[in-house]
């Protein structure tokens, strides 16, 4: 298949997180001639995914809030970017870009890729914060082509609330870690 576009985005609540545990998953994209941008809140590694050679697009991301207007704004920003950059996937990789960034890519048809690294504690409620978020889950989970958990705990909680098809889950044993660059003092 030929792509005449070769951008991919990297798109999480931070950008530290995207450098932190991706960049491995980077710099092989890199290798195979993809351009790499990441989308992010900005934080002290934008200079770090920078020197890799990746276009950095910083977006203003709240990661807890649970404001409308904000969440609106996150997702005009998602639909901007998406606009301008053209890529050929998107790779998200935490709840709000999951399900933001997932709305942006059906607007234009654009494959996306879920990792849902954990849910965290806004499933495990049952407010009224907990169930927006769980219908918006569920509603922009039906479009990425893999959702990825990377614990079984997680992976029962998305289908006992019926918020992923179990087509699309897999159990995926960690992001992957370089033991170069977390190894353990000893």
């Amino acid at each position: 298949m030929f792509m005449k576009n070769k951008n991919i985005v990297f798109s999480a609540n931070s950008l530290w997180f995207i450098y932190n545990f991706y960049e491995g998953l980077i710099k092989e994209f890199q290798r195979i001639n993809f351009n790499v941008i990441a989308v992010g809140k900005r934080d002290h590694t934008n200079i770090l995914l920078k020197k890799l050679g990746v276009t950095v697009i910083e977006i203003p991301f709240e990661s807890k809030s649970g404001n409308p207007i904000k969440n609106l704004i996150l997702l005009i920003n998602y639909i901007e970017i998406y606009l301008k950059v053209k890529p050929c996937c998107i790779l998200n990789f935490t709840i709000k870009s999951n399900i933001y960034g997932s709305i942006a890519a059906k607007i234009f048809s654009i494959p996306c890729i879920n990792t849902q690294p954990g849910l965290g504690t806004i499933f495990m409620y049952n407010n009224i914060k907990s169930l927006i978020a769980k219908l918006l889950f569920k509603f922009t989970q039906n479009y990425p082509l893999k959702i990825f958990v990377l614990n079984y705990n997680d992976y029962f909680t998305l289908l006992r609330y019926k918020l992923a098809s179990i087509k699309k889950l897999t159990i995926i044993p960690g992001s992957g870690i370089d033991i170069d660059k977390f190894s353990p003092n000893m």
